[in-house]
């Protein structure tokens, strides 16, 4: 799926404005789809995945209505881990109630909103109820190549650019916006032998995510739950 991107964009274009040289993202965005439902699922496992560790710590009797809680604030009632959340783990032991709350996202005051627990969960409520994630284009890399510069003398155009008007943008990058711009006083000619290079990746565009690649995004969140989570659990369930 990205190595057709990275065939498919950028395309070169003229502003109407000023005649500058741009190239801009342009791809069938329904090369992602595929992408998109595999990272759904991917996050509905994780998030499975901290329900089935309550359920096999739970008592028989309570197992219909536990689940792994996840809050972004400590307050009573179900605005809070301190009154619903507590409910959904009552019959767990002592020490694994403890540290599920420690593990909780309001510890993280206010970056609760990008706490890893606090994405697992609310990127599978978005993927599940609402839409398919968002994934976007990102560019990881950009530059260009053509023919050598000619200082002077010899024949040929002159790959000589007014560079304070070159710009190359990095970055979440949609159909139709800019990745690359030389400025229209460059002859056509030297501007005709640019290739623009530029390296194209995903990303989930989601609030709380950084802009990072889709791999990493995901591999961050996957970390989460086997480095804090489940190491920190396991000894209970060998009691």
């Amino acid at each position: 799926m990205l190595p057709a991107l990275n065939r498919e964009a950028p395309v070169a274009q003229r502003d109407q404005a000023n005649g500058d040289y741009i190239w801009v993202v342009q791809f069938d965005e329904g090369t992602l789809r595929p992408l998109a439902s595999i990272v759904g699922d991917f996050l509905h496992n994780l998030r499975t995945a901290l329900d089935h560790l309550v359920w096999e710590l739970s008592s028989d009797a309570e197992r219909g209505r536990c689940e792994f809680p996840v809050f972004l604030k400590s307050g009573a009632g179900n605005d809070g881990f301190h009154g619903g959340g507590l409910r959904k783990i009552a019959s767990i032991p002592d020490a694994a109630k403890s540290i599920i709350e420690e593990l909780q996202p309001f510890h993280a005051e206010e970056h609760a909103a990008s706490h890893p627990l606090w994405l697992i969960h609310d990127l599978d409520r978005i993927d599940k109820h609402r839409r398919t994630l968002i994934v976007p284009v990102a560019i990881n890399r950009g530059g260009i190549a053509g023919a050598p510069v000619r200082l002077g003398g010899g024949t040929g155009p002159a790959m000589v650019f007014q560079l304070e008007r070159m710009r190359i943008t990095t970055g979440k990058r949609r159909n139709g916006e800019e990745v690359l711009r030389i400025a229209a006083s460059n002859p056509p000619e030297s501007v005709a032998l640019v290739t623009p290079l530029f390296g194209f990746n995903a990303t989930i565009d989601e609030a709380g995510l950084e802009e990072v690649f889709i791999q990493q995004q995901l591999r961050g969140l996957l970390d989460f739950v086997d480095g804090s989570v489940i190491p920190r659990l396991e000894p209970i369930f060998d009691s």
